[in-house]
């Protein structure tokens, strides 16, 4: 045996176990007397005629016996049943020849390891003709598992465990072994497509990572100016940004190896700025969707409404409050009553490439304008900055304006 860990029953009802006998003449003509012959199904077995006649081993021939009934006896063999008593009647003349299986379990399942979603297969072997099989997990019945083998298909975690069978034979049963099964997580991966660079002031992003397993996907944020919640990404400024996709498995299936996304939050072009304010059949109308235009009848273009932080859809040609405002046109004023000061909102360049800021001066309003240095800048937010700039020169009559240029 494989294994020695079996349970029988031998003694639960009174069948026959298979013993069969057959008869024939005795060879030589008449001869005085019965002869018996018993053959056993194993050869550590012995055989007597009652409880008291003499052992003997399988295949010995006894002649010259009186004829009439008889009741044979069989040792028992470990790891089988043992054969029950049999009952026989020999008659004069005749080779009375008796078979006597020993019934038991000779292989035992074995133990299976399989990876998830594999098929597992238990089987055992026997002596002699069995009546019946039903194969157990953990102790409990499988319906249906009722014949030499089992296979399980498709096995995950929850099909691990400890499988026997019990065999039955018309004189007992056998409960094999256990053989235990292991099942092994496999192995899934990540997609995660990739994002295109996105405009900064983008809609939130819905991150869309599968894992093959078809289990759900976590994400972290690794780095950049966004937050996460759940699966939703807000951009809160420009820059790269970098998003990392993880599945953790479980008992079918081993973590998946992390996946790292980057793309990059660009920062507003005047371009973008007006596909956000306006709709594509007002980006149609060059007097309503260009930079040029002047849809509020303000006097302030659109370029400049984007340059200043002012409301394109609202005349708004106010200038900017000094020290606090966070929108309105160049404010300029007496510094010490000899120089000009000019102060204005700036998007900064991080967040608003695509155009430039440049503060000039002049003695008179036709020029020539020259840009002064020693600028002076606060930061607003993540988006703007006030700018303030001090004429270098001193002089009775001096003007400034603000250029902003589109790039290229």
């Amino acid at each position: 045996f494989n294994r020695g860990e079996i349970s029988g029953n031998g003694g639960d009802n009174n069948g026959t176990g298979g013993i069969t006998h057959t008869s024939s003449p005795l060879s030589g003509g008449t001869a005085a007397g019965a002869s018996l012959k018993v053959t056993l199904g194993n050869s550590s077995g012995k055989w007597r005629i009652g409880t008291t006649g003499t052992l003997q081993s399988s295949n010995v021939k006894l002649n010259s016996l009186t004829p009439g009934a008889r009741t044979l006896n069989f040792t028992a063999v470990a790891g089988f049943l043992q054969p029950p008593a049999y009952s026989v009647t020999l008659t004069s003349g005749q080779l009375t020849t008796i078979t006597v299986p020993y019934n038991g379990i000779t292989g035992q399942p074995p133990n299976r390891t399989v990876s998830a979603f594999a098929n597992a297969t238990f089987s055992v072997t026997v002596a002699g003709t069995p009546s019946g099989y039903q194969w157990r997990r953990n102790s409990v019945n499988i319906a249906g598992a009722t014949a030499s083998s089992y296979t399980r298909t498709n096995v995950t975690a929850s099909a691990e465990g400890s499988y026997t069978c019990v065999v039955t034979w018309d004189n007992g049963t056998q409960t094999s072994a256990a053989g235990t099964l292991t099942v092994l997580p496999v192995a899934q991966t990540i997609t995660f497509s990739v994002i295109a660079d996105q405009p900064y002031g983008a809609p939130p992003l819905t991150l869309a990572a599968t894992a093959s397993s078809g289990l759900p996907v976590a994400y972290t944020l690794i780095g950049g100016p966004a937050t996460l919640i759940g699966n939703v990404l807000t951009l809160t400024g420009p820059g790269a940004i970098t998003v990392r996709a993880s599945q953790s498995g479980n008992a079918d299936y081993n973590a998946a190896a992390d996946v790292d996304l980057t793309f990059s939050a660009l920062g507003l072009t005047p371009a973008t700025w007006l596909t956000q304010t306006f709709t594509p059949a007002e980006q149609a109308n060059p007097a309503i969707g260009t930079l040029l235009a002047d849809p509020d009848g303000d006097g302030v273009s659109n370029l400049l409404e984007f340059a200043f932080n002012l409301a394109p859809r609202v005349p708004s040609p106010a200038p900017l409050q000094p020290g606090v405002g966070t929108s309105g046109l160049p404010y300029a004023s007496r510094n010490n009553g000899d120089f000009l000061t000019i102060e204005y909102i700036r998007r900064r360049a991080t967040t608003a490439p695509g155009i430039t800021y440049a503060a000039e001066f002049a003695s008179t309003p036709s020029g020539p304008w020259s840009a002064a240095s020693g600028e002076i800048i606060a930061t607003i937010s993540t988006d703007f900055e006030r700018v303030t700039v001090l004429d270098p020169a001193p002089a009775p009559n001096r003007f400034t304006r603000v250029r902003v240029t589109l790039a290229p």
